[in-house]
């Protein structure tokens, strides 16, 4: 007779009841399980700079730029040279047509008659040049939406 190829059946393992193996854990402690808890995301708290939030980007350009403390000098001399002005709000851009060209927008909304306007326009900017370093001008632009009264 040809041999199988197939193991030899062994005899079926016997378990314990379930009342065998209950009686079995009454003296046990119980085994310490690993606690897998979900890695908290970490949550970055809204940036500000002089009171205004700054998004991600603006807070990176400034950082890398050392603009902070200008951003701040920039806020207080637009609220020092108009007299009406709210809803301040920072923004990034970046030049599409000049390689490693990008600066930090101010804007604001601005109300007065046209020839007030002008003047706290003219002011302001004679302020910002004068405060400013050379270096940073270019880095913060001033851009205000206008209410004129006649």
């Amino acid at each position: 007779m040809k041999q199988s190829s197939f193991p030899k059946r062994t005899k079926a393992k016997v378990y314990a009841t379930s009342e065998e193996r209950s009686s079995a854990r009454v003296n046990k402690v119980a085994e310490s399980l690993v606690v897998y808890t979900p890695a908290r995301r970490q949550t970055s708290h809204a940036r500000r700079i002089a009171g205004i939030l700054a998004s991600n980007e603006v807070w990176r350009f400034a950082a890398q730029n050392d603009l902070t403390a200008h951003l701040e000098t920039a806020v207080r001399l637009a609220k020092e040279c108009f007299k009406k002005i709210d809803r301040f709000a920072f923004s990034y851009d970046i030049d599409p047509e000049i390689e490693n060209e990008s600066w930090i927008n101010l804007h604001a909304r601005i109300k007065g008659s046209f020839e007030e306007l002008l003047q706290q326009d003219a002011a302001y900017t004679r302020a910002m040049v004068r405060t400013l370093p050379l270096d940073k001008q270019s880095l913060i632009r001033f851009f205000s939406s206008v209410e004129c009264k006649g």
